[in-house]
């Protein structure tokens, strides 16, 4: 709340650092609107400040670094987590704006350069209490991030199992069991004691399924199955283990 009377004097300032056209101070700045976005807007207390008049240049000047695709590599990783940022904490007020940002996610999604970023801003974007609306892109997301599960970097399926949990507890009613078959299909390898962390993260998934979407778990159900109880008999788990439900 400290920040709040600054924020008319220092939100411009920040913005034309955002658009510098050297990569270090734009790079930095992103940062700092990213900041910036949670202390004018935050989801988890009350705050007296009408943050709605700032909205409209804090997007735009973030979705030039974010479209453009010749920027350096540093400035559009934070790009897309600054964006994700912006719509998680004020994609209500950005409703009209989301059919424009949103398919730019999937685009980055599909890069290779740039997915592990955008995994993780879609993430904090579907983990958001506003609930902001992602049906658009849905058809899409799931099955890339089920493509993401055989990719052999650790990062990229830990932080793509996480996002799968929380489109499946938060977005349910947007997933279909035929849609989200096609990412429980490459679970069973995962579940197993050659990555405990991945494995966790795999039940984890797969209990939010079973609650969720039971339907989408029916045809892969005995390899799971047996991959599960493989991994209960592991020399590997000791005393308590919590991420078995």
């Amino acid at each position: 709340q400290v920040f709040h009377r600054h924020i008319p004097v220092l939100v411009p300032l920040v913005e034309a650092a955002v658009c510098d056209p050297f990569y270090k101070i734009a790079t930095e700045a992103l940062l700092v609107l990213q900041q910036m976005v949670k202390v004018m807007r935050p989801l988890d207390l009350q705050v007296n400040f009408d943050f709605t008049p700032f909205v409209g240049n804090i997007y735009n000047c973030t979705l030039q670094k974010l479209k453009s695709s010749e920027v350096d590599q540093e400035v559009r990783e934070r790009a897309i987590a600054c964006m994700g940022q912006i719509v998680s904490n004020m994609g209500d007020v950005l409703q009209p704006e989301l059919g424009t940002c949103l398919p730019i996610f999937m685009e980055r999604l599909k890069n290779d350069v740039t997915r592990l970023s955008s995994v993780k801003a879609l993430t904090m974007i579907a983990a958001s209490p506003l609930r902001v609306n992602l049906s658009p892109i849905m058809e899409d997301v799931v099955p890339a991030l089920g493509s993401f599960l055989r990719k052999n970097q650790r990062a990229l399926k830990l932080n793509s199992l996480t996002l799968l949990d929380t489109l499946i507890i938060n977005y349910s009613n947007f997933i279909s069991p035929r849609l989200l078959q096609l990412a429980i299909t490459e679970i069973p390898p995962l579940v197993s004691e050659q990555d405990l962390h991945v494995a966790q993260l795999s039940l984890v998934l797969l209990t939010s399924t079973a609650k969720m979407k039971a339907e989408a778990l029916v045809q892969d159900a005995e390899p799971l199955l047996a991959k599960i109880l493989r991994l209960l008999e592991s020399p590997l788990l000791q005393g308590k283990f919590s991420f078995i439900d």
